[in-house]
């Protein structure tokens, strides 16, 4: 427990208080308070400074006036994105497993106490209204098998990490049928993953559960090679003997996903909006390394910027000017971001933050539509 212990509710909280980058979501569930912890956009050092690896989806219940901790999966980067996750320190390290990158949305089930006693709740990153977790409800309600090992996983105090894949929630890669794909199982107190061996797979495979396929235990440098010449597959995850995680990503997938290491501001700015950059980051060096992560920091910088820009305008209409458009409209009009706040001010709570980061895209998207008017607004 000692390595978590420092993760409270309490330190999420003060970490987003002051913050551009991370937030809190708040929601009620079945009569229960909710806090799920994010980030927008984040750089390594957004997280290494803060020590906020672990503010990937993090939630806290409040259960009678206690605050359950519920932890995700932590945030992990790709080969060669930072130095920490250089391929000559990774290479030293002896790996545990390695198993296929899913083309999904990351799925777990959480508890919440009602009148017919426990009742598990899909949950995605972010959300237990969005469609994904909706599907994956729908999954584990139509599934015994399910039911039955989440339940005894969190009875025995662990998480399941499940992959939605589905082709219903396609992104890149083709799904024939709607599954959820064992990832990984996490311990809820200290944090430590159960061992992802042949026989822990055997395990879960043999309960009724579907896992995420796994390769052969390949040193870092052979899957880099390999990543230039394997199709049909989005990449690797790999898993070493001390808990750390790196992701490899192919060629082919990063080229059918549309991500080249482009240069043009207008373009590069798209692709960083859409959260993409870190897959170019790990393709690049020199000179155009440094321009890309000096374009990044500015972008994510503004984005966040203007995100709680928008929370704190749209704030002031419901509690400075109580709903009053007239007055508010006098006052803000002339504010950057007035007509996309009106143009979402039925939105509901739960959904602020969402609509909030989607508007502020559109925003920055048509104030850099070329490549002049890009290049000018990064010097603004």
């Amino acid at each position: 427990m000692k390595e978590l212990e420092f993760l409270t509710r309490d330190f999420c909280k003060e970490l987003t208080k002051n913050s551009e980058v991370f937030y809190c979501s708040e929601s009620i569930k079945e009569g229960h308070e909710v806090e799920i912890y994010n980030y927008r956009l984040a750089s390594y050092n957004d997280f290494n400074d803060n020590n906020a690896f672990e503010l990937r989806g993090i939630t806290f219940i409040n259960y009678d006036g206690v605050w359950k901790r519920f932890l995700a999966l932590e945030k992990f980067f790709n080969v060669n994105q930072c130095e920490a996750w250089s391929e000559n320190i990774l290479k030293t390290k002896k790996i545990q497993s390695v198993q296929n990158k899913e083309d999904g949305s990351l799925i777990q089930f959480i508890p919440f106490e009602g009148s017919a006693g426990k009742v598990f709740y899909a949950k995605s990153k972010m959300s237990f209204d969005s469609d994904q977790a909706k599907m994956a409800q729908e999954l584990f309600d139509n599934n015994s098998n399910l039911r039955k090992f989440v339940l005894n996983a969190f009875n025995d105090g662990y998480t399941i990490i499940f992959e939605l894949v589905s082709p219903k929630n396609q992104i890149v890669l083709s799904y024939d049928t709607t599954e959820l794909r064992v990832l990984q199982i996490r311990n809820l107190d200290t944090g430590s993953y159960l061992k992802w061996d042949r026989e822990s797979i055997s395990y879960i495979e043999s309960k009724g559960l579907i896992c995420a396929a796994q390769q052969e235990l390949i040193p870092i440098d052979e899957l880099l090679n390999l990543k230039t010449s394997m199709q049909a597959i989005e990449g690797w995850v790999v898993t070493f003997e001390d808990g750390m995680k790196a992701k490899i990503k192919t060629d082919w997938y990063l080229s059918l996903h549309g991500l080249v290491s482009e240069t043009r501001e207008n373009l590069l700015i798209e692709i960083i909006l859409n959260d993409e950059i870190d897959d170019v980051i790990g393709r690049v060096q020199g000179e155009k390394l440094d321009f890309i992560l000096e374009v990044t920091k500015k972008v994510q910088h503004k984005f966040n910027h203007l995100v709680v820009e928008y929370k704190e305008l749209r704030r002031k209409y419901f509690q400075d000017f109580e709903e009053d458009r007239k007055k508010f409209a006098m006052k803000h009009s002339k504010d950057r971001l007035f007509n996309a706040v009106m143009k979402e001010i039925n939105t509901s709570f739960k959904d602020v933050e969402e609509i909030a980061e989607k508007r502020v895209k559109e925003y920055i998207l048509k104030q850099t539509n070329s490549l002049t008017n890009a290049q000018i607004w990064l010097k603004d």
